[in-house]
Parts: structure tokens; sequence; C-alpha cells
């Protein structure tokens, strides 16, 4: 019993390591994830590691490719759009649900509130981008009340970070075009808000183009 909650806890551990790797792009998409160095870096067997490499698979995030081993998920341009029309529909049913109950939801306090405090306290530097927008959307969605909905925006989140931290090298007023969003929420202005979205997703489909270049290789 001992022995297998170890192991669990090992598997954790590599599922965590991985995954923060996959996010951040530290292992290109279609490279190989190294199990017998992860496992040496975290001082456990390889087992866990694979296991780990299992579990990402399922979720979609590895590739298993056999006795070769497991690759890095490998998005193409349509994988990408389809993650960035995912996540504006989730955030437009979430606004609906508020704007049918004819409730305040979007108001503070609550996540969007959070948000909105930590948007205004920290900088940049400390707060990135990709960061910012992930913990907004994910707020809106939270006060809606769908877990599932929720659960699923956290993982476009995930798989979008990266694609969010370049667009501030195309778009100059990503931070203050966040802020206006922000604010649109925390007032609950269910219809402006709606319009705001669907300009936001719009500009990012115009440049998902230039935003997939940006993306390493292996």
């Amino acid at each position: 019993m001992v022995r297998h909650a170890g192991q669990q806890a090992n598997s954790a551990r590599a599922y965590e390591a991985i995954k923060s790797s996959l996010v951040a792009y530290e292992l290109p998409p279609g490279s190989p994830i190294p199990v017998r160095v992860l496992a040496e870096n975290l001082h456990v067997s390889p087992r866990p590691v694979r296991t780990a490499c299992y579990q990402l698979v399922g979720e979609g995030w590895a590739i298993d490719v056999g006795h070769y081993g497991f690759l890095a998920w490998n998005p193409d341009d349509n994988a990408l759009l389809g993650l960035y029309e995912v996540s504006e529909q989730v955030l437009m049913s979430a606004i609906d649900v508020a704007s049918m109950a004819r409730s305040a939801t979007l108001r503070s306090p609550g996540p969007v509130q959070k948000v909105h405090e930590d948007l205004w306290r920290q900088s940049l530097v400390d707060y990135d981008l990709a960061t910012r927008t992930g913990d907004l959307f994910s707020a809106i969605v939270e006060v809606s009340g769908n877990a599932m909905a929720k659960n699923l925006m956290d993982e476009c989140n995930a798989r979008l970070h990266f694609l969010r931290l370049m667009e501030s090298l195309h778009i100059d007023d990503a931070n203050d075009e966040l802020m206006a969003l922000c604010e649109l929420a925390l007032v609950a202005r269910h219809d402006a808000l709606k319009r705001a979205v669907d300009i936001y997703f719009r500009r990012r489909y115009a440049l998902l183009p230039n935003l997939v270049k940006l993306v390493p290789t292996r």
C-alpha cells in the first residue's frame, strides 16, 4: 500500500513536470519526451514517468509511438483554431447564463473582482499577458456555475498559453484590450462584453497564421 502510494506520488510529480514543459513549449511540438532523463532529474524510476506520459496521451498532450516512446503534442493550424473557437463559445455561453438569469453574477466580489485587482496591482513582468488572459476567462466562466465549462476553459487556457505570450508581439494594445474586457465583466454589461469578446477573437483568428509561425518546432 505504501509503495503504491509512493508510485502514485511520483507519477503525479512527473505529470506536473512534463505538462509544465509542454505548456511552455520547452518540449517543442513533435519532439521526443525524454523519459529516462526526466526520471533521473526527478530521482524516480522510468516507470512513473511513463505512467504520467500515458495519462498525457489520454488528455491529448502527448503521442504514443510504441517502442519509440512518446512525442510532445504537435498541433496544426486547425487544432489551434479549434481551441480559440472553443474558448470563445465557452465564454459566450457563460455570459449568456449571467444575462438570462438577470443577475449581476459577474459583479464584485467574486472571481472577476480578484482578477481585476491583480491586473491593476501586478506588472506585466510578474503577471504575463497569457496568465492574465487565462485567469480572466476562467473567472468569467467560473461564475456561470458550470464546472465542466470551467474545466474546459482551463484546458484551452493551458494549450493556448504560449500563443497568448506571442500575441503581444502583434497586438500593441493587447493588455489594454484585456483590461477593457475585465471592466465590462466587472460591471456585468453582458451585451457590451459579448461584443468585446467577439472583437477579441476576430483579431486572433486573423493573426493565427502569424502566431503559428512562432511556435517552436523540433
